[in-house]
């Protein structure tokens, strides 16, 4: 026993030092005071990076939560322009149809007054930029 201890002064290592280290319980001295400010300014870092992590999905969270409303709106509003588009090509395919049946006869009257309305609507536009 008398040379263990000779042994452990001469080296500097303390063998209950092991013990104390895996036993979860601390030493006392400068070497505890070390290790626990060191476990301090470590626990310090840890916390302010989870808050600096907590604000940052804070704000992603946001941002998803804004994106989401203006997907939404954009989808109510796609949907109603594919109704208004649907609308204006039936509308358009009834006016060429009667278009159309316009061209397909042989009359000259009928041809006159397509040519007249279009004349005419053409001066109205210009008399209403002019406006």
């Amino acid at each position: 026993m008398r040379d263990r201890n000779m042994s452990s002064k001469r080296t500097g290592w303390d063998p209950s030092a092991r013990s104390s280290l895996f036993s979860g319980t601390r030493r006392g001295g400068r070497g505890g005071d070390a290790r626990d400010e060191t476990e301090q300014l470590l626990e310090s870092a840890n916390n302010e990076r989870i808050e600096h992590l907590s604000k940052k999905t804070e704000i992603l969270r946001g941002i998803s939560v804004d994106l989401n409303k203006e997907l939404k709106e954009q989808n109510t509003l796609l949907d109603e322009m594919e109704s208004d588009m649907s609308r204006t090509r039936e509308t358009l395919g009834g006016t060429v149809t009667k278009l159309a049946d316009v061209m397909s006869m042989k009359s000259n009257q009928h041809m006159c007054y397509l040519v007249l309305c279009i004349v005419g609507v053409f001066f109205l536009v210009n008399w209403f930029r002019k406006w």
